[in-house]
């Protein structure tokens, strides 16, 4: 490894952890019910055990992937009797969030030393941009925990290591169900594999046994939730889970908010048909895309396989009901990559772009939060915002179609 590189990556990342810190004792503007909801989980944790957690009647809509973090945190609490809300109980909740955005830049320069001159420069957009801080250490959420999985994961798809690939998503999805809107690309990639194999029986099989080695993983990682082996527990809280926040916009700044429909339910009508069957249509319609788009890309050298990733969370965010606000996030890191594989001005911006929708988007969440849930706040926002994000998703479907035009057939 380049010394000027390796001394590049390690400045980053410190002074990205520093930032975090910075951020976390200095900005006093989290959002205290999902730290305490955390806070909560975590004491419940370690007082019934984890195969106790989701019989315990103690609400929950997380699968168990991060519970093991926060059983952590619960023994750490009845240990050390930490109160609620309490500044170190706070800073070890805030923690994982921020090592994980950490340990993403660093995989970012892993990723890009073969691809870019400057990796560490990537990293650093990543460990030092505003709305991944604003996440991670000002809000308190934790996408960055299951984006990690994730991001290596498709790495390994890409790189045809099936086996790591589809055990990693098990992981991510166990994190967080979100993982799930990728399902497509990876359906693709074990059709595609196939394939390339020539439709071969012996390699279908094979397929076979690599998803099914993922299913016991998950099975596995979920063994210490069930009630022995029953697994209906668990099953239950993760259903309960995907069907939670049954509305048009849940504060997402997208078609839906922009139509005035921010907490609508999803049985109301909008042009003829519910939000619910609007929803399985354009999730379709998105499914059969994402798998157009990969086919298209193939066939032109597989350049666009980063916009296409991130083009998936842009426009399911965008189009989709049930979105939250920071639905998003998993984009920005896909777009970062894409840009670093393809540097070109319309690469960046569209990768600013999408970063300056979402902070934008979070922190008037964050403000309607710490105003009361004053909804003006939110309002004087969304509109703007909305229709930003609905030209940023037009402007990924233009820059994938010029990109598909240059490339060779």
């Amino acid at each position: 490894m380049n010394p000027r590189a390796t001394l590049g990556l390690l400045l980053v990342l410190v002074a990205g952890l520093l930032v975090r810190l910075l951020a976390f004792f200095f900005i006093d503007f989290m959002f205290a019910n999902d730290i305490r909801t955390f806070q909560i989980w975590a004491t419940q944790l370690a007082a019934y055990g984890l195969s106790g957690f989701y019989t315990s009647g103690m609400w929950s809509d997380y699968p168990p992937g991060f519970l093991y973090v926060l059983a952590v945190l619960g023994v750490m609490r009845a240990l050390f009797e930490w109160e609620l809300l309490s500044p170190i109980f706070n800073f070890f909740t805030f923690l994982p969030a921020m090592l994980a955005d950490v340990a993403i830049g660093y995989a970012i320069f892993r990723y890009g030393r073969k691809t870019s001159r400057f990796p560490w420069l990537f990293a650093a957009l990543w460990v030092f941009n505003p709305a991944v801080l604003l996440i991670s250490s000002v809000w308190g959420q934790v996408e960055s925990v299951f984006l990690l999985p994730l991001f290596i994961s498709l790495v390994f798809l890409r790189r045809q290591r099936l086996l790591a690939a589809y055990v990693l998503y098990g992981v991510a999805i166990l994190i967080k169900p979100q993982s799930l809107f990728l399902g497509p690309v990876y359906l693709y990639s074990a059709i595609d594999h196939w394939r390339r194999a020539g439709f071969a029986w012996p390699e279908l099989k094979r397929l076979g046994l690599y998803i099914l080695v993922a299913v016991c993983g998950m099975l596995a990682m979920a063994f210490p939730f069930a009630q022995g082996f029953n697994y209906m527990p668990v099953f239950r809280q993760f259903w309960g889970g995907l069907d939670a926040y049954n509305f048009g916009s849940v504060n997402a700044f997208n078609l839906w908010a922009a139509a005035g429909r921010n907490w609508r339910p999803l049985d109301a009508e909008f042009l003829g048909l519910t939000h619910g069957v609007w929803g399985v249509v354009i999730a379709v319609v998105i499914i059969v895309a994402a798998m157009a788009a990969l086919e298209a890309d193939r066939r032109r050298g597989g350049g666009q396989y980063w916009l296409i990733v991130a083009g998936v969370f842009v426009l399911v965010f965008v189009f989709s009901v049930k979105m939250h606000e920071r639905y998003l996030f998993p984009a920005m890191l896909f777009l970062l990559l894409y840009f670093m594989e393809k540097p070109r001005w319309y690469t960046f911006a569209l990768f600013a772009a999408v970063c300056a929708t979402f902070f934008v988007n979070c922190m008037a969440v964050l403000r309607t939060y710490h105003a009361g849930w004053d909804f003006s706040v939110l309002e004087r926002y969304m509109m703007p915002v909305a229709w930003a994000n609905m030209a940023a998703a037009a402007g990924l479907v233009l820059i994938f179609c010029w990109g598909c035009r240059c490339q060779k057939e």
